[in-house]
């Protein structure tokens, strides 16, 4: 029987995040997620640029989505029904407002605090506490972490939390990406092996003053230059390899944990000491290690783990 009176609180407010969110709160618990940005979405990014008076969205991290399983299914089927995305090209699905507005839709209704980023969970008296450098959110009864792997086994480590060790073994694969704006002509762009993606984002929608490009780099391309101080001389290599010449307007973009390499075969990760915990993500695979179905693994990951919370509260 569900308490209503149960705080959940959960990090990260990525697609994970934002759907154990929603199937808790429709299972009548309280619940609040913490970002560090100042958006929510993780990689359904969309960049804002303002050109000759009008405003452009450009999707700079997940440039589309697919159906990839049952979850990914009924997300889109949703997503047709409230006209946020429409068909595209090779079976993919597109948000002309902006693939950002898939996560706003996820969101509606949902407490979310911005820009607040958990830096140690605490234990007092039984009940989970945030601090944020001092700032302190709570009390909860269970947390769930849907973080970056590698941020999330950070975060318990500086919480001198010893379980879930399996987090360490998780490996990304970053990624470099550029966003391109032309305004007179439409370049033809020649991808080098260094380029993971191309796609034309203008194409997305029926009125932009630009041809834009959305370039992401390859996973080796990134880990050499991810880091540089000179991101402007990469951004313009970026440019070059992908054989598109200099544009009116350009920005670069680092994702430092865009695609998992290596996951766990495991829905979520739970421990219930020193207090309820669980940990989700694209890096929960159940059974199947493939890369290719981020978006289903999400989606299936953050169903598991509002499973999880139900089961350890229960």
């Amino acid at each position: 029987m569900t308490n209503f009176s149960i705080n959940v609180g959960i990090i990260g407010a990525g697609l994970a995040g934002l759907t154990c969110a929603r199937q808790l709160c429709d299972r009548g618990y309280t619940v609040k997620l913490f970002d560090k940005s100042r958006g929510i979405g993780g990689r359904l990014a969309t960049r804002r640029v303002n050109r000759a008076n009008q405003e452009i969205a450009v999707d700079h991290g997940l440039p589309f989505l697919t159906i990839q399983g049952e979850k990914t299914a009924a997300l889109i089927d949703n997503l047709l029904r409230e006209n946020i995305v429409t068909s595209w090209f090779d079976s993919s699905y597109v948000a002309p407002s902006g693939i950002n507005s898939v996560a706003k839709f996820l969101a509606k209704g949902l407490e979310i605090e911005r820009d607040f980023l958990v830096t140690r969970l605490e234990n007092r008296q039984g009940k989970w506490f945030l601090n944020n450098n001092g700032q302190i959110r709570g009390e909860f009864l269970v947390i769930v972490l849907t973080i970056p792997a590698p941020q999330a086994a950070l975060l318990l480590e500086n919480s001198c939390i010893t379980t879930m060790p399996e987090l360490r073994s998780i490996v990304y694969d970053p990624c470099l990406t550029v966003m391109a704006g032309y305004g007179d002509s439409l370049p033809e762009p020649s991808p080098s092996p260094d380029i993971a993606w191309l796609g034309l984002d203008s194409s997305k929608r029926q009125s932009s003053p630009d041809y834009v490009f959305v370039v992401h780099s390859s996973a080796d391309f990134a880990v050499k230059y991810l880091d540089s101080e000179d991101l402007e001389a990469v951004k313009l290599d970026l440019l070059a390899r992908a054989s598109l010449p200099l544009p009116d307007w350009s920005q670069i973009h680092r994702w430092r944990y865009a695609l998992v390499r290596q996951g766990l075969a495991v829905p979520c990760l739970s421990v219930n000491s020193p207090l309820p915990l669980v940990a989700c993500g694209d890096w929960c695979q159940g059974g199947d290690l493939s890369r290719n179905s981020s978006l289903e693994t999400a989606l299936t990951s953050g169903i598991a783990a509002a499973n999880q919370v139900q089961q350890l509260l229960s």
